[in-house]
């Protein structure tokens, strides 16, 4: 089963700035996250945002049937 795109590049965009945020909070010692458990989570939560707009992919949008992609006329 081919993956369809179903991300737009705005929501693209904002979820590798989220991915980045994510990741930075969990790994540097900043003092905000003071729990390894919710660090590793924070990381893995970046992780698959990353991931997620580089495949323009999300499927939980699939589970939602909705699409931020523009349709083409």
């Amino acid at each position: 089963m081919a993956l369809k795109c179903n991300m737009g590049g705005f929501d693209r965009i904002l979820r590798i700035l989220i991915g980045f945020v994510l990741i930075y909070i969990s790994l540097a010692n900043t003092g905000l996250v003071s729990s390894l458990l919710l660090r590793y989570i924070l990381s893995i939560i970046g992780v698959i945002n990353i991931v997620s707009s580089i495949i323009s992919f999300c499927p939980i949008y699939i589970l939602a049937n909705i699409s931020t992609q523009r349709q083409k006329k």
